[in-house]
């Protein structure tokens, strides 16, 4: 963005009587990181306007949706402004990449309209079996497509100790999440044939565990989550979208329990 775009977002900001606030981590400083925060912003906007931003400069006309932003405000890693566009309800970011030029073969583009897609092909009931000395039986994953954080989506695991929540990655991968304690545990499948494969990497206070190999399949019988027994009993609506109902059951919480 350069110096003349640095001062031009500050004040932009101080207008409209807010400043981005500095994200101290370090996955704003990835591609995917601060792509993430400014979605964040998007979705506070919208939270808060009740609708997307006519452009990616009237975002700190909201507090809310300012103060999601990284302290660069809307570069991408490299320095360059990420392109937006508003696509009726849905939107586009491009970034530029690594070679900071528009419409070139390393542009990262994101489209809310094609994560919707993608959500709605992996959600669903799965058996997950745990590749671990203990495991003893498949444990039950719900991918559900009510949003949550903005970024991610809502999921039931038998194993996890706190809500979990859920994002595709790309057209074949996915991620679930949750934390443990101050850790972060996270398992990440792929497509493997008819079903998905990955690892459940389990982190700890005192470090990070050994990982676990994880394979995934669509529960026989289910239909969307209907008959997925974690728990939580859904259905699908007309839009596809699905709603969860009361019924949470107690899980057997020695299935979350392995050794290593």
């Amino acid at each position: 963005m350069g110096n003349h775009g640095v001062l031009r977002f500050a004040l932009v900001a101080l207008t409209a009587g807010c400043i981005p606030t500095p994200f101290f981590g370090s996955t704003s400083q990835s591609p995917e990181g601060r792509l993430e925060r400014i979605r964040w912003a998007l979705h506070a906007y919208q939270e808060a306007k009740g609708s997307f931003p006519a452009s990616i400069a009237d975002l700190c006309s909201s507090r809310s949706a300012c103060d999601h932003l990284p302290a660069t405000g809307v570069e991408d890693v490299w320095g360059t402004d990420y392109q937006y566009r508003r696509i009726q309800d849905e939107y586009e970011l491009i970034s530029a990449g690594p070679d900071r030029i528009h419409g070139t073969s390393d542009d990262n583009r994101f489209s809310s309209a094609v994560e919707r897609r993608r959500v709605a092909v992996f959600s669903g009931c799965y058996e997950l079996v745990l590749h671990a000395r203990d495991a003893s039986r498949p444990v039950t994953l719900l991918l559900d497509t009510i949003p949550q954080r903005h970024t991610r989506f809502r999921a039931r695991l038998d194993l996890a100790e706190s809500s979990p929540l859920w994002r595709p990655i790309g057209d074949d991968s996915l991620e679930v999440s949750w934390t443990r304690g101050v850790a972060v545990e996270r398992i990440k499948l792929g497509r493997s044939g008819a079903g998905l494969e990955g690892s459940w990497r389990r982190g700890s206070e005192y470090g990070n565990r050994p990982e676990i190999r994880v394979s995934a399949h669509q529960r026989p019988g289910a239909n969307g989550t209907v008959g997925c027994n974690t728990g939580t009993s859904s259905k699908r609506s007309e839009h596809g979208e699905l709603r969860e109902a009361r019924g949470f059951e107690a899980i057997d919480s020695s299935v979350g329990r392995f050794g290593g």
